[in-house]
């Protein structure tokens, strides 16, 4: 299986990343890595713990600079600072979360269009800034949280919210600034099966009722499988597939490098490559 595939529109794409290669100090993090993503794709990136998948998000926001290649937001070379990426129509969640906690969930959210909004943060926290600003980040914060059916947790504080929920205002402060690109680092991670499936359904929705590309982190590899028009799969660093949810699963290479699945068709494989080095 190729692991260099065009945009699926054959469109300019929304991502492309070509030969980027990181490197810290003598580790290699990503090794001539290129990755195309169409207009509203959904697209995994799995692979194992330390494979280089943080290290491929933080190179699109502008955190690391690769050591060689390139990276391309609708056909134009624009490396990203971390303090424009939302101007750029880039926007990230953490694994952590990162929720403001002396923030209720509505500043959290208004916090996402700080840079498309100037005063807004400020307001949010009730220094001097833009009546103006805040009245329509606060409108447009609660919009959001409403879409994702969490508008009753406006005025309350992170801490005092279930796990699942603030993983919710989490995404809401991401999708507030309406991105046209959207990493989401982990987003099942902790989540129930219930949770997982409502997940489920609201990024495919959110891929189909905006223009939004999506890009994902994630372990859950079900999740992964059922939500993505494409998964990418990188190990120690080089990108060893990329393909359908149904041609990953069957790559010999994903198996044994991550998916931990025995087959006959693997052994077959495995013992032909052994003989070959040898």
């Amino acid at each position: 299986m190729s692991t260099e595939r065009p945009p699926t529109s054959g469109a300019t794409p929304r991502l492309a990343l070509t030969d980027v290669t990181v490197r810290f100090g003598g580790m290699v993090a990503l090794d001539s890595v290129s990755l195309a993503v169409g207009e509203r794709e959904v697209v995994g990136l799995i692979g194992p713990n330390g494979a280089g998948k943080t290290t491929l998000f933080n190179v699109v926001c502008g955190l690391v600079t690769p050591s060689a290649g390139e990276v391309r937001l609708g056909g134009s070379r624009r490396p990203l600072a971390p303090h424009r990426l939302t101007a750029a129509g880039v926007a990230r969640t953490l694994q952590g979360l990162g929720l403001f906690a002396g923030l209720t969930a509505r500043q959290n959210v208004m916090a996402g269009l700080s840079t498309r909004a100037p005063g807004v943060f400020r307001s949010s926290l009730g220094t001097p800034g833009s009546d103006q600003h805040a009245r329509h980040a606060a409108a447009r914060a609660d919009e959001t949280l409403r879409t994702l059916d969490i508008l009753d947790t406006a005025d309350r504080l992170p801490d005092s919210l279930p796990y699942p929920v603030r993983k919710r205002v989490a995404l809401a402060r991401a999708l507030v600034s309406e991105p046209t690109l959207l990493l989401l680092d982990e987003p099942a991670g902790g989540l129930g099966s219930d949770d997982i499936a409502a997940l489920a359904t609201l990024v495919r929705q959110l891929a189909t009722t905006r223009d939004c590309t999506i890009v994902l982190v994630e372990h859950h590899v079900d999740f992964v499988m059922g939500v993505c028009d494409r998964v990418a799969v990188l190990d120690f660093g080089r990108l060893i597939a990329d393909g359908s949810p149904e041609e990953v699963r069957r790559t010999p290479a994903v198996i044994e490098a991550y998916l931990g699945i025995d087959t006959p068709a693997h052994r077959t494989q495995a013992a032909a490559a052994s003989e070959a080095t040898s």
